[in-house]
């Protein structure tokens, strides 16, 4: 081929290329949609669906919110003198467990707070259909509202009275 043969030839029709390797990059025409403006309906049912799931899941916990507040009045607990959350085991909130922050004077009876974590599994299932698998208590001091810490006295009474 000479010099000439280059700038007087016309190009010719593109040769097919034979199966290129990829090069780990994607080709920017791969990516444009083949209908403009369209989208897929199968991309809103899994969204629609996670909602409804998510929807479901929240119902039930409120449900599981009232089972426990019952089951704590009819041991006799005050609401002040404890602390509660609900933890969903699975998507659809048919599973949960139970974590109790409970006031010094109540949690000295663990067959009592056995009692009340049956209460609560039994009500629960019985009610709504939902499984509680475990109830876990935690004694902490700071839980009760407005009952005084041992051996802290008032903001008053550390000061000396004024002459």
């Amino acid at each position: 081929m000479s010099l000439f043969g280059w700038f007087s030839r016309k190009p010719s029709q593109p040769k097919s290329r034979g199966p290129v390797e990829p090069s780990g990059l994607l080709n920017a025409d791969a990516t444009v949609p083949l209908a403009p403006g369209r989208k897929p309906a199968a991309d809103s049912k899994p969204a629609d669906h996670a909602a409804n799931r998510k929807n479901e899941r929240m119902e039930r916990r409120e449900l599981l919110y009232t089972v426990v507040r019952d089951a704590m009045v009819r041991a006799g607990v005050l609401s002040a003198s404890y602390k509660f959350k609900v933890l969903s085991l699975d998507q659809r909130g048919r599973q949960f467990l139970v974590m109790m922050d409970l006031a010094r004077e109540f949690g000295g009876e663990t067959v009592r707070l056995s009692e009340i974590e049956a209460l609560i599994a039994q009500t629960a299932k019985a009610r709504y259909d939902i499984l509680v698998s475990a109830v876990y208590w935690r004694i902490n001091d700071h839980v009760a509202v407005g009952i005084p810490q041992k051996g802290v006295a008032p903001h008053g009474a550390a000061l000396p009275a004024a002459p």
